[in-house]
């Protein structure tokens, strides 16, 4: 029972930190995706401006 024990609470943090690397990956790729989308609006505005 003891074995059984150990396995699951190392599975479970296992996986608790794999979800935790995922959720900042994606925090991660919102950001650089959302730096992009500035950078695209603000040529846009710039070139209406010219």
């Amino acid at each position: 029972m003891a074995a059984f024990q150990i396995c699951l609470q190392v599975w479970l943090t296992s996986s608790l930190l794999a979800d935790g690397l995922v959720v900042a990956e994606q925090v991660d790729v919102c950001f650089v995706l959302w730096f992009k989308w500035q950078m695209i609006y603000q040529n846009r505005m710039e070139s209406r401006n010219l």
